[in-house]
């Protein structure tokens, strides 16, 4: 407490132990292709060491990815950017959306955790089907690239739409072949 005899004031002085060592203005997560790209821009940074840049398929279960040298101590905006360039698709974690955060680490060893920011990540069951030889007479090869394990039917027609081939088959994770 402090007391001023000039202006007859009373007031309190108090410390904000508190504080944060990063000020964030923005943490995005951005799907490019099969990767995904993070930007994230910081306000001020106070004894900042790195960031941790963690993944999840279910936003419970994280698993360092990378790190990224922070800026130390500044009250300038920084700018970060990281490439996920192996998100891969959980078997575990069947999910639409891959999850990110940022582990804020200082030079003293405490640690601070971003908002977590989520990733559309809806993945097609087939990748990529090749069908051969075309035309064929007698004996038909179909590849089928499976992102994941599902069951597929297998229907085959002539031109006039006379049913040759119907049937349901189970795929495996990866490349699979099936001769007909």
């Amino acid at each position: 407490m402090y007391t001023t005899t000039n202006y007859q004031t009373t007031g309190y002085l108090t410390s904000n132990d508190n504080t944060l060592p990063v000020e964030f203005i923005s943490f995005t997560a951005n799907k490019q292709n099969e990767q995904v790209l993070l930007n994230w821009i910081t306000a001020s940074e106070i004894n900042n060491k790195s960031f941790g840049v963690e993944r999840s398929y279910d936003a419970q279960t994280w698993n360092e990815i990378g790190i990224v040298k922070g800026a130390g101590t500044t009250l300038k905006n920084t700018y970060y950017q990281y490439l996920d360039n192996n998100p891969e698709y959980s078997n575990i974690y069947p999910t639409t959306s891959i999850f990110y955060r940022l582990k804020q680490m200082d030079f003293d060893g405490k640690e601070n955790y971003s908002n977590i920011v989520a990733v559309d990540w809806t993945q097609p069951d087939l990748a990529a089907v090749d069908i051969a030889p075309n035309p064929f007479t007698e004996e038909l090869y179909i590849s089928i690239n499976s992102k994941g394990p599902s069951t597929i039917a297998v229907e085959l027609q002539n031109l006039m739409g006379e049913m040759y081939v119907n049937k349901s088959m189970q795929l495996d994770y990866g490349k699979n072949t099936i001769h007909i």
